[in-house]
């Protein structure tokens, strides 16, 4: 595959990862909305609590051969 196909493969697949996130988000938005409506009681944890109580498991798999890949998806959830 040329450098150019390898380019716009990349860049395809960029950009349909942004808009399956995003759709995925919009999805669960509604779902949300109308579990509520129903009179669903929605309880949201404490972010910092979870981050704090689960870095211990994060720094064990982040010293891993998958470290990389680890962190780049721990900085992507909490990125939201």
């Amino acid at each position: 595959m040329s450098d150019a196909d390898k380019k716009a493969v990349q860049e395809a697949a960029a950009e349909a990862t942004a808009l399956q996130r995003k759709l995925s988000q919009e999805a669960d938005d509604k779902l949300l909305a109308e579990l509520k409506a129903k009179g669903v009681q929605v309880t949201t944890p404490d972010k910092a609590a979870f981050e704090k109580a689960t870095s211990e498991v994060d720094d064990k798999w982040m010293a891993g051969p998958i470290g990389p890949y680890v962190k780049k998806v721990i900085s992507a959830a909490r990125a939201k």
